[in-house]
């Protein structure tokens, strides 16, 4: 008889502790909101390739380098931004005889150059005036925005917005008020890329180019846990 009163006492004081617990946990409500802006872009990064061949590698990295400097004076001209060139790829390397000897029958040196236009409306013609220098093609044209953190910010907020505007709308639907914030989750933020248009223009194409990006929509999420009473 002690043994059950004993076994019952300890049962009754676990599930009062439980009891306990489980009153001090606050009420919560949990709820993803989103948030999209859209923008246009205004920067376009041209992929210049300058492919040049000759029977020694001196002088086809030294056409090259010519044909390089000719193209970059005629995109500056064209609206090309002054500061905005650099390399993204560069490659010499020998052509051997199909007969399959061992000694090289030429050499090939190719710079891919990237090429910044802050003015959109003259990409086209930045296009044109490369491939009229000596460009052998416009590999890809990029359209993105210079300052894409502001709007991935703008998106967030958004985002967040959106949360508590659901949370007071369940709450108030359930009789309830939302209190406070508990935890807060964020998604990373997408930014629908503008595609690399591959465009692989030649050299003997079309003059009168024009090169025009859609707009860009920036999208984030935010989870939030609130505290309702």
């Amino acid at each position: 008889m002690k043994r059950t009163a004993i076994a019952l006492l300890t049962a009754g004081l676990v599930l009062a502790g439980s009891l306990a617990g489980y009153a001090a946990d606050p009420r919560t409500l949990t709820v993803t909101g989103t948030g999209s802006v859209t923008a246009a872009a205004d920067t376009a990064t041209l992929y210049v390739v300058i492919e040049t061949k000759s029977d020694t590698a001196a002088r086809a990295a030294r056409d090259n380098a010519d044909t390089a400097a000719r193209v970059r004076n005629a995109v500056i001209a064209a609206g090309a931004s002054s500061d905005g060139f650099s390399t993204a790829n560069y490659t010499l390397y020998p052509e051997y005889d199909p007969k399959g000897e061992m000694k090289p029958a030429a050499y090939h040196a190719q710079n891919s150059m990237k090429v910044e236009v802050k003015d959109l409306a003259r990409t086209g013609q930045v296009s044109d005036a490369a491939l009229h220098a000596g460009a052998s093609r416009i590999g890809s044209v990029v359209f993105s925005l210079s300052d894409e953190e502001a709007y991935k910010d703008k998106a967030l907020r958004a985002a967040a917005g959106d949360a508590r505007a659901k949370a007071d709308a369940i709450a108030g639907r359930i009789g309830c008020a939302v209190t406070g914030v508990l935890d807060v989750s964020t998604q990373t933020v997408s930014a629908a890329p503008y595609g690399r248009s591959v465009m692989n223009m030649a050299a003997d194409a079309a003059p009168g180019t024009t090169l025009s990006p859609d707009k860009q929509e920036l999208t984030a999420q935010v989870t939030v846990v609130y505290e309702i009473a």
